[in-house]
Parts: C-alpha cells; structure tokens; sequence
C-alpha cells in the first residue's frame, strides 16, 4: 500500500528515528555532565508514570499478577499503557535534551 492516512511514510519514520536518537545522545551527554535543561519538564515523566501504572493496576485486577506488554490487557488500558510510555520518553528527553 502506497498511502495510509495513520501512519508515518519511510522517510517520515526515519526523520522520527533520526530526531529521537539526536535527542538521547544530548540526553546522554547532558546527564554525564550534569546538566537538567528543563527541570519542570519533569512532570510529564511523572504524568506517564501515572498512567502506566494504572493501566497495570487494571492488570492486575485482572488477575494477572505479573505481565510484560500489552497482551493480556484490554483496548483501552492498552492504549493507556501505551500512551504512558510516549510520555514518559518524551519527558525524559524534554528534560535533558538541549
């Protein structure tokens, strides 16, 4: 298929990689030097960190005691934990990347 409207063409994901790899060597680099660009935007890891845990604390309530993906889990808390992760990536490195 040529053209699908949700998702990223090849050079789009590249460009996606690309940016998302420059940004976690600055991270990196930044962190070895001790550097916080934007402290405050710490608080969107923290946002993610919440809704990760509570799509598993859904899981859990599920029965599954211990659980690595988004294979036992149910659309919508899948998408939460989905959801959690972006944030919590783009978080760390809006805090660090500069």
């Amino acid at each position: 298929m040529l053209f699908n409207e949700f998702e990223f063409s090849r050079p789009g994901k590249q460009l996606v990689y690309l940016a998302v790899i420059l940004a976690a060597i600055s991270s990196i680099i930044n962190i070895q030097q001790n550097i916080v660009i934007h402290p405050k935007s710490f608080i969107v890891v923290l946002a993610g960190f919440s809704l990760f845990i509570l799509s598993k604390i859904t899981n859990l309530i599920n029965g599954h005691l211990i659980s690595f993906g988004t294979h036992s889990m149910s659309a919508r808390p899948a998408n939460i934990y989905r959801s959690g992760y972006w944030l919590m990536t783009t978080g760390f490195l809006l805090t660090f990347a500069g």
